[in-house]
């Protein structure tokens, strides 16, 4: 978001399934609001992820992940994407996580979305943790069909994050993360969830 430009919200419903042999099922539902032109929280795209962990929890550094997902769109491009997700922890009480990601519309520019996030927390207690994340993005996308890509596009945004559980399985998130270069510029996360 630019200080001098429209708002994006984007708005997701989540919900994530174990399954057997360190596979994860995940489904989504999401909506993207410019500006003020549509009431946010519509529906207007649907995911399905799978995610297989290459060893079990605790056994491999970082506890590799692969990430496979497709996504497709009411308007605009469907949308695939790779990760390779990693995280543990550090020492008592503080945790990392990194993200490294490859996504690629079907369709119209076929923008290619390269990303590279990371962050570190530090659990406050039973019912807080503080922590800082970065994300890092690469972008180009086709300038007209068959033609060349346009210059990469990169943004570079970090900031605070925070986690509170009121209760032990609801948790509430949220990450304030500014362009390190142009402060107007920013990305803001809201995450509640609940674990079954």
């Amino acid at each position: 978001m630019r200080a001098d430009g429209p708002t994006v919200t984007d708005s997701a419903y989540r919900a994530e399934f174990g399954l057997p042999a360190r596979f994860q099922l995940g489904l989504r539902a999401t909506g993207r609001t410019n500006g003020r032109a549509r009431t946010v929280g519509n529906i207007d795209a649907q995911a399905l992820e799978v995610r297989w962990g290459l060893a079990k929890w605790g056994r491999a550094f970082g506890n590799p992940t692969i990430q496979a997902g497709w996504t497709e769109a009411s308007r605009g491009p469907d949308v695939g994407e790779v990760k390779l997700l990693l995280g543990g922890g550090i020492a008592r009480a503080w945790r990392w996580g990194s993200n490294l990601g490859w996504t690629q519309e079907a369709s119209g520019e076929r923008a290619i979305d390269r990303t590279l996030t990371a962050g570190v927390s530090y659990t406050a207690g039973a019912i807080a943790s503080v922590g800082v994340e970065t994300r890092l993005a690469l972008a180009d996308r086709l300038t007209a069909e068959g033609g060349p890509r346009t210059p990469m596009a990169r943004e570079f945004l970090t900031g605070p994050s925070l986690q509170i559980r009121p209760v032990r399985r609801l948790y509430l998130d949220v990450a304030a993360l500014f362009d390190a270069r142009d402060t107007s510029r920013s990305r803001t996360a809201l995450v509640a969830g609940w674990e079954f």
